[in-house]
């Protein structure tokens, strides 16, 4: 899976736009305007190329403008992941677990 922010702040994954009706509501909260993530293509991350090497990972953080995550420090190794995840808790309306 791939995600690349975009004009407008839309993450497209595997090149299909990925539905985030939550932004707007967040977006109206912050202080400050702006796009939540620069639109940035792989190339110009320490991936270096256009597709994220077989066996890796590029990973965004939950936390847009302000997350070490592959735009830094380039794609992740699988060998590398320790874990999954089984809780959404943002946004709030829609907590869940999730089962595998």
């Amino acid at each position: 899976m791939l995600g690349i922010p975009h004009k407008d702040d839309t993450l497209y994954i595997n090149g299909k736009a990925n539905d985030e009706p939550y932004l707007e509501e967040y977006q109206n909260g912050l202080r400050d305007a702006g796009p939540l993530t620069n639109s940035f293509t792989l190339k110009e991350t320490p991936v270096g190329s256009e597709v994220v090497p077989e066996g890796h990972l590029f990973v965004l953080g939950d936390n847009r403008r302000h997350s070490e995550d592959s735009r830094r420090i380039g794609a992740v190794s699988m060998e590398k992941v320790v874990g999954t995840t089984n809780i959404v808790y943002y946004p709030v309306k829609e907590i869940k677990i999730i089962s595998k």
